[in-house]
């Protein structure tokens, strides 16, 4: 409900980071919580921001400028919070969130819970979940769940042990029902990457991405399935580069990867990532480079970014 009906959910992971002193291969970044970095990511498109580096209550003041702009551009603003990460009653949770400064800010569209929880996160998560849905109906608490061939310990699932495509299907199953299960959740959102691998494409796959393919259609096959029977709107996270082995995806692929969700019933579309990771390198090292996110760690916009703009 904080997005009008015809307007389709489109999230950027991760969002501008604020100045949080981490440093790695010798670049440490400033804030880039500014009005001009806020329009750049508006202007491509997004129109949700979840934040990773910055963390309620460490850093509830770059919190506070990135919930003003948002308001100011007219963006929906999901709030990490780690308070509520904790494992207390739920009374105690239901008193923690509603003591929080943000949830009367216009721009507040929900909690992000975590990225990838496993399912030891899913009883503090369901706390969450309860809590905002009884203070604040037309809210939502955000997390992405993990793909499809995350190991059991990832998951948390340890009683379904084996890395063969089936044993690892059975076991996400069993973590995408337990989250729907012990969290009830208002939203699904979960992440896959089907166009993956180095060497191939779409109508030449390698072995390994045939298999990617195969269980990302039966990811969002489940994951149409549940948010059916649930009643509530799910989202696919779409990767236009690889980070893992370093190659910008063409964008007629991630269009057709795109295209392919929606016609999954998916609800709205998360990219990975907006931002350049500080762990993928030094600004020097990734500015002239197809692996950066859709803008570099300095904040300029990638080819990417305008190819997801066009999309």
């Amino acid at each position: 409900d904080f997005l009008p009906r015809d307007v389709m959910p489109i999230l950027g992971f991760v969002a501008m980071p604020n100045e949080n002193g981490y440093s790695i291969n010798g670049y440490t970044n400033p804030s880039f919580i500014t009005r001009t970095h806020f329009q750049t990511y508006k202007d491509a498109g997004f129109n949700i921001i979840s934040g990773l580096y910055e963390r309620e209550p460490f850093n509830t003041y770059e919190i506070r400028r990135a919930v003003d702009l948002a308001e100011e551009l007219g963006l929906v603003y999901f709030v990490q919070d780690l308070d509520v990460r904790g494992d207390i009653s739920q009374e105690a949770m239901n008193e923690l969130i509603g003591s929080k400064w943000y949830l009367n800010k216009k721009s507040f569209g929900g909690i992000s819970l975590k990225d990838e929880p496993s399912v030891n996160d899913f009883s503090s998560m369901g706390n969450a979940t309860r809590a905002l849905k009884e203070l604040m109906p037309d809210k939502v608490t955000h997390a992405t769940l993990f793909p499809w061939g995350a190991s059991d310990s990832q998951l948390g699932i340890y009683d379904m042990p084996g890395t063969d495509a089936e044993t690892m299907w059975a076991r996400y199953e069993v973590y995408v029902n337990r989250y729907m299960q012990e969290v009830k959740p208002k939203l699904l959102a979960y992440d896959c990457y089907a166009l993956f691998y180095e060497g191939d494409d779409l109508l030449h796959p390698i072995p390994a991405r045939a298999e990617m393919l195969k269980y990302a259609v039966k990811s969002m096959s489940l994951f149409k399935k549940l948010s059916q029977e649930a009643g509530i709107p799910y989202w696919v996270t779409i990767a236009p580069y690889n980070h893992l082995f370093r190659r910008q995806i063409p964008q007629k692929q991630v269009e057709w990867n795109v295209n392919l969700a929606l016609a999954y019933g998916a609800k709205g579309i998360q990219y990975y990532t907006y931002w350049t990771l500080l762990e993928h390198g030094s600004e020097e090292a990734l500015k002239d480079h197809q692996y950066a996110g859709l803008v570099t760690l300095g904040g300029t916009p990638h080819n990417t970014y305008y190819s997801v703009q066009d999309i």
